[in-house]
């Protein structure tokens, strides 16, 4: 008897009003200088902007909606001047405004920035040993881990997901973000791990 196999199940969409939405591409993304305002807001948000219908605003979810309309009041007043949603925006400046506002805007972890909760960063934010469990388990979170091999350490799980780290680590503006720096964290926290 020939056994038939199934397809795998597919990427869960985010959800709205009947409509799916689909999560951002971070690996994409995290490369990206600048991108129009419509799809900056779309990525603020954590949503991939193709999944969104501009043609038709009223389809687009109102959490998308309220955050354009807040983007667009702005243009001169935080965000550089913009003729309309098409025009383009970069990703670290609307980042650091949506930071800035009196009610800070929440931004999905890998979304470029220069400061941390309005404030530029500093080093000693964040201690070694947390920077370095931090970046474990993002890189976990990423579909891979620090293993050691032959006397050395490698990365081993999904392909690209060091290089992926270092880019969100880059772009986060955090301090030792180089790729040497970071895996020298991931060494640490794997030993670390082991100890315990």
């Amino acid at each position: 008897m020939t056994e038939i196999t199934r397809a795998p199940d597919p990427i869960k969409p985010l959800r709205g009003r009947g409509i799916d939405y689909w999560a951002a591409d971070s690996s994409k993304w995290v490369n990206v200088p600048q991108a129009p305002l419509w799809q900056v807001v779309a990525l603020s948000l954590g949503i991939e902007p193709v999944s969104l219908n501009m043609a038709r605003r009223e389809f687009c979810p109102p959490v998308f909606r309220d955050r354009f309309d807040v983007a667009w009041g702005n243009r001169g007043h935080g965000l550089p001047e913009f003729e309309h949603g098409g025009s383009p925006v970069g990703l670290r400046a609307f980042g650091d405004w949506a930071l800035a506002l009196p009610q800070p805007l929440e931004l999905p972890v890998w979304f470029p920035r220069t400061r941390v909760d309005g404030q530029a960063p500093t080093a000693a934010k964040e201690s070694p040993v947390v920077r370095q469990s931090r970046r474990a388990a993002r890189l976990a979170e990423l579909g891979a881990r620090m293993e050691e091999s032959g006397g050395g350490w490698k990365v081993s799980g999904k392909r690209g997901a060091m290089m992926s780290l270092v880019r969100e680590e880059a772009s986060a503006g955090r301090p030792m973000a180089d790729r040497k720096n970071v895996r020298e964290d991931l060494i640490a926290a794997s030993l670390a791990n082991r100890g315990s």
